[in-house]
């Protein structure tokens, strides 16, 4: 935006000077040929011709300021586009990232559900286990007891012959009871060995389930952080939104009133203005309030005209009254102005937001000190071309005093006489002379800007304007200037 600014000033400049540049051809030729327009005469319709090319450097500078004020607002409405669609990006990652949030704490309670199936069916297996073993056991048992009373029953077999063939059937049927219960032994080992398996594995599962967890843990955070920047930045461009509609409606509101050209005061302009020199501290106060109702009186002049002029219109916080307060009671000068933070339009209510400047009353140009100067060669100028040149010079002193900080919107020559005495004696050098303007006297921050003027040619004074008559030149009178309108 500053290289902007910095291309329409140049381009105002440009402009400037191109058509000031072809006034002062046209008014060189119409003066060389005495040409007259609308019954005038000739020095008149330079005048004309001259009044014209102001009229035309007026008008370009409002045309490229207008330009630049529909620039500023394009661009505005461009970040505030900007600003939405990055709110919409922002909304839409963080549905996502709450989607994702969902869905992994739904895979989360399903693995833990797994884990808890599969520890279910761990502890049946190992009581099934127990069990087996168990009737193992009994059987071996039974097996012991068995052999036992086979033997005795061998040692009796003489007397026990009926005995012998139940003995071998129960004998028999113990055997295939064995066989079954090592079979079944045989079975129970190999499903143990098989959930010994199964248990590994699912310890090994538990474990790649345990870093998956930690794994979507730490996604989970991570999705949690990107959740909360997003949260952040919806917030930020909330505000940037908010801020940027609260410029374009300024701006429209601005340049609405500035297309209607009902605007009574403007940002910057100064609605009261003078010098303090406070000889006591107490005395502070009372020369702010006098300082700040002089600008009550004049904002109420311009936007509500016909309203009584008790009404409170300015506001201003507590803080910086007291700031300006304790600054300006060390006994100094300064120049204390009251000015407008806003466009503001006729008749539109209070209060009107306007902030106090302050600046230390000094010395800033000293007397004959040199503000401007010109190569002029009145042999080949006209009369009016010459106080062009010479205005163009009055024009370039006033530039650079106000940069330096003089509170002036113009200059003035307190020997008018000795200036038209000055132009006359131009007028008459054939050879070409350097015009200097220069301070009539020491220049403060208020102001006034006297100047005055030198020619000198080879660095040696030529001519001077001498000061008034009645007006010693070491003199400086303290004017204390109440209200810039």
């Amino acid at each position: 935006m500053t290289i902007g600014y910095v291309l329409i000033l140049l381009a105002t400049l440009v402009l400037g000077g191109a058509i000031a540049t072809m006034g002062d051809r046209l008014g060189t030729r119409v003066g060389k040929a005495r040409l007259s327009l609308f019954n005038l005469r000739p020095r008149q319709t330079a005048t004309l011709v001259t009044i014209v090319t102001g009229s035309l450097i007026s008008a370009s500078t409002l045309g490229l300021l207008f330009l630049a004020g529909i620039f500023e607002l394009e661009e505005i409405q461009t970040r505030l586009g900007r600003a939405r669609r990055e709110l919409d990006q922002a909304r839409v990652q963080q549905d996502q990232a709450r989607a994702e949030l969902s869905q992994i704490n739904r895979s989360l309670q399903a693995s833990l559900a797994r884990q808890a199936q599969t520890q279910n069916r761990l502890n049946v297996a190992q009581k099934r286990l127990l069990q087996a073993d168990k009737q193992f056991r009994l059987a071996k048992d039974q097996l012991t007891q068995v052999s036992r009373r086979a033997r005795q029953l061998l040692s009796d077999i003489k007397t026990l012959q009926g005995e012998r063939l139940s003995l071998q059937s129960d004998l028999q049927r113990l055997g295939g009871e064995n066989r079954q219960l090592q079979g079944d032994r045989s079975r129970l080992l190999d499903e143990r060995s098989a959930l010994d398996r199964q248990n590994q594995t699912l310890i090994a599962q538990n474990r790649d389930r345990t870093v998956q967890i930690r794994d979507r843990e730490q996604r989970l955070k991570d999705v949690e952080s990107r959740l909360q920047d997003a949260n952040q930045r919806f917030q930020s461009a909330q505000s940037e939104l908010q801020s940027l509609e609260v410029s374009v409606r300024r701006l429209e509101r601005e340049s609405q009133a500035l297309r209607e050209g009902n605007v009574a005061l403007r940002r910057g302009e100064v609605l009261a203005a003078g010098i303090l020199r406070i000889p006591a501290p107490e005395m502070t106060q009372a020369a702010i309030e006098r300082l700040l109702v002089a600008a009550n009186r004049a904002a109420l002049e311009r936007t509500q005209p016909g309203i009584g002029a008790n009404q409170q219109a300015i506001s201003l916080s507590r803080g910086e009254v007291e700031q300006v307060i304790a600054q300006v009671r060390d006994g100094r000068a300064y120049y204390v102005k009251v000015i407008s933070t806003a466009n503001y339009l006729t008749g539109e209510e209070p209060p009107i937001r306007v902030v106090l400047d302050v600046a230390l009353n000094q010395i800033l140009f000293t007397r004959r000190e040199t503000l401007a100067m010109s190569s002029l060669d009145p042999a080949n100028l006209s009369q009016p071309e010459l106080r062009d040149r010479l205005e163009l010079a009055l024009g370039q002193a006033l530039f650079r005093a106000q940069r330096a900080g003089v509170a002036a919107d113009g200059f003035r020559v307190e020997n008018v006489p000795g200036l038209i005495q000055f132009v006359r004696w131009l007028e008459s050098q054939t050879q070409p002379v350097e015009v200097r303007v220069i301070a009539a006297r020491d220049i403060y921050t208020a102001g006034p800007l006297s100047l005055s003027f030198v020619a000198v040619r080879n660095g040696q004074v030529l001519y001077e304007i001498e000061p008034p008559p009645n007006t010693p030149i070491e003199s400086r009178r303290s004017t204390r200037p109440r209200r810039i309108g």
